[in-house]
């Protein structure tokens, strides 16, 4: 029994030290331990009604959702990453007797997906808006819940839904700090070559005058926002920000709401958290990616490097922006090498969603960022990765120098590609 004890501990232990290590550094005492109830949340499966119907889960899945944790869609190869090779989806569909069919394109090695409307489906569905894949008719912990599953298949065969894929989150605190002038200011340097290259990459203006900079399209400017939308929207769950279910539901699918809150009764302020709260945490202090290291004065990648600005690559793909003052230390003032500048680009009619979200419209997305690469399963907002090399030797091609223009991906270690 003792040894089983010490054994125990050694794993637990061990688990505390990988854990830290996703933490950007200079967290405080209080502060890191927000950032492992933050990644507790992360992990935790959600279920309809909590501990109440299936011990250590998480309450308010539903009635309509795509994953039931943030893990499954975001754990490569870490919590906090992109999406696993083996799809996750696939079993939240039916897990606990759910009656939902897996939509065909959902393969067992896939992206785990997100799907957004390309015109108005349903007056509660506009376009651009999400549609859930699933829901919890059939669970067991939702015995009186009716709900029909929305025809996915046939809406994706008449082209009315598109793709997208679960990104990794990696570093969005230092994201997020960077200033609104920063990302302008940045998109207006090197007119003449922009004009050359045909570079015209604009800021996301959201509706409340800030600059957008998470999503796919850079619809988002606050990480709480962004986390609490995902929260209700991917998995259902009603919370502070987000209160109401957003799709009409029987009465028998419901539960009160918001169905994650604050606590302002709480004896220790820690305790006070919302998971929404503790999650938003977590991702904002959440490590950024660290570019491979290949010795000092590497003479290949410095070459690489330079081919990557020569063929116009780091026009769009900035290597470096700097965060501004914050109220958290460990983001103010700092470098992010995340290779974007975080603007929206025309991408063409092949690479076009047809989605319009904000100002963005349907052939228009956000600079993906760049840092992580070698560290992706699949690539391109539709979860393609044959997409992925095929912008690559577009943009290598305006200079005939393909072969190092590839290896300039080489800050990184090699993509795994999956085809």
């Amino acid at each position: 029994m003792l040894m089983l004890f010490v054994a125990w501990l050694v794993t637990a232990l061990l688990q505390a030290q990988s854990d830290d290590l996703l933490m950007l550094p200079g967290l405080t005492g209080p502060e890191r331990e927000v950032f492992r109830d933050g990644l507790a949340v992360f992990r935790k499966q959600v279920s309809v009604k909590g501990v109440e119907g299936f011990a250590d889960t998480e309450a308010g899945l539903g009635p309509y959702f795509n994953m039931d944790s943030c893990q499954g869609c975001h754990s490569h190869p870490t919590s906090g990453g992109s999406s696993p090779l083996d799809n996750q989806q696939r079993e939240a569909a039916v897990r606990a007797g759910a009656a939902n069919r897996v939509p065909a394109f959902i393969k067992p090695q896939s992206a785990a997906i997100q799907l957004r409307a390309r015109q108005a489906l349903a007056p509660w569905l506009p376009a651009g808006s999400v549609v859930p894949l699933f829901t919890i008719t059939g669970r067991s912990d939702a015995p009186n819940c009716d709900l029909p599953q929305m025809r996915i298949d046939q809406m994706f065969r008449h082209g009315q839904v598109a793709i997208r894929m679960a990104p990794a989150i990696y570093g969005s605190g230092l994201i997020e700090a960077i200033p609104d002038g920063t990302i302008v200011a940045n998109g207006k340097k090197d007119e003449a070559k922009r004009r050359l290259f045909g570079v015209r990459g604009r800021p996301h203006v959201l509706s409340g005058g800030r600059v957008g900079r998470f999503g796919w399209k850079a619809s988002h400017a606050s990480l709480e926002q962004f986390i609490a939308e995902a929260y209700a929207v991917e998995q259902g769950v009603t919370n502070d920000l987000y209160s109401q279910e957003p799709f009409p539901v029987p009465p028998g699918c419901l539960q009160p709401t918001p169905e994650d809150r604050r606590n302002y009764f709480a004896r220790r302020g820690i305790d006070s958290h919302s998971n929404v709260d503790r999650l938003t945490h977590f991702v904002r202090h959440l490590a950024a990616p660290v570019p491979h290291d290949s010795g000092p004065r590497d003479p290949e990648l410095a070459q690489a490097s330079q081919t990557f600005e020569d063929i116009g690559c780091g026009l769009c793909h900035t290597p470096t922006l700097l965060t501004g003052a914050s109220a958290y230390g460990n983001l103010a003032e700092k470098p992010v090498p995340l290779y974007s500048d975080l603007l929206l680009d025309r991408m063409g009619k092949a690479l076009a969603d047809g989605v319009n979200q904000g100002l963005a419209t349907g052939d228009m997305f956000r600079t993906a960022p760049l840092w992580g690469l070698g560290k992706r399963h699949f690539f391109c907002m539709m979860g393609a990765p044959e997409a992925f090399w095929r912008r690559s030797k577009r943009m290598a091609a305006l200079s005939q120098m393909r072969g190092r223009a590839f290896a300039a991906f080489g800050f990184y270690p090699p993509p795994c590609v999956t085809v």
